[in-house]
């Protein structure tokens, strides 16, 4: 729940006073998480795995001489109450982590899909550029996602409005999908075989399982396994090399971490086919199909951010 004193007051003076004329502050993103000012709208991909806008403000940079946050005369921002929102339904902001880092106190909560959140420093205002979280959002139809309001205290005691309109990100389809999976050329770790996005949930369900970019990629190393049977780090081409580590996972349990020729690797990664519960003849018709080829083609961003159940690992050292 947001601070219900805050709100009250922004609402108070947004009736009983007018409007400050100073620096405005503005709403912006920037991907790099260090308050750097400049960038353009995040895109996200209709379908596409979810993306985090680093959200922060920016305000004056002239203090009062005195008396800020009661009559002063410089551009301190005494208290803040921002509103991020989408352009509609098929966008959608998923969730909000505030920010905790030194002298923040930042509240926030999303409802009918509005990000509002207000923070501040009330006693003495904050001058420059203050983080204020980090905003994940996905779509399933094209849209935006724009800040829509609110107002924050001016150093004399006054509310002003907060810079509205500024597109924190698009929404758009995404490129070819040469598979058909789902999943855009650009972003798939296997851009020839189709291996759509797992469901959510499914490494809740599958602890022992490791995905780049939201496929499986048990190996972590950018192609995933329906189109990586390259065990080994000699030769370009999957081999006799790779054959004698896929045998060691014959008939095992995908869950364990008794394969390779050393006894000690995930059996996951030679889930070839990614069906049933044991390393099976599924895994080697896959095997065959790809012995004397190189892995993949994947996406030249490839590996995309690694993900692992309680038992998968996107750091063993294959």
């Amino acid at each position: 729940m947001l601070r219900s004193s805050l709100a009250l007051a922004f609402a108070v003076l947004a009736l009983a006073l007018p409007a400050a004329s100073i620096a405005a502050v503005a709403v912006f993103q920037d991907p790099s998480n260090t308050g750097a000012t400049g960038s353009p709208p995040a895109s996200i991909t209709v379908g596409g795995p979810p993306v985090s806008l680093h959200l922060f403000y920016q305000g004056g940079s002239t203090a009062s001489s005195s008396n800020a946050c009661l009559s002063g005369n410089g551009e301190e921002v005494c208290g803040w109450d921002v509103h991020v929102s989408t352009s509609g339904p098929g966008v959608v902001l998923q969730s909000f982590t505030p920010d905790t880092g030194p002298g923040s106190d930042v509240v926030a909560a999303i409802s009918g899909n509005v990000l509002r959140a207000n923070g501040g420093v009330p006693t003495t205002g904050e001058l420059g550029i203050h983080r204020i979280g980090t905003l994940v959002v996905s779509a399933s139809a094209p849209g935006s996602v724009t800040v829509s309001g609110n107002l924050y205290v001016t150093a004399s005691l006054q509310a002003a409005a907060v810079t509205t309109g500024n597109t924190l990100a698009t929404a758009a389809a995404g490129g070819p999908d040469t598979d058909g999976d789902g999943v855009e050329d650009a972003s798939d770790n296997c851009v020839n075989v189709p291996n759509p996005r797992v469901a959510e949930g499914f490494l809740a369900a599958n602890p022992w399982a490791t995905l780049t970019g939201g496929q499986r990629d048990d190996d972590h190393d950018g192609y995933g396994n329906l189109c990586d049977a390259d065990f080994t780090a000699t030769g370009a081409l999957v081999g006799s090399s790779d054959l004698a580590q896929y045998r060691t996972a014959s008939g095992k349990s995908r869950t364990g971490d008794n394969c390779g020729t050393a006894g000690n690797q995930p059996c996951a990664r030679y889930d070839l086919d990614e069906t049933g519960a044991l390393i099976g003849s599924g895994d080697l018709a896959v095997y065959r199909g790809l012995s004397g080829k190189a892995a993949g083609p994947k996406c030249t961003s490839c590996p995309l951010t690694c993900t692992a159940g309680t038992s998968g690992s996107c750091s063993f050292p294959f």
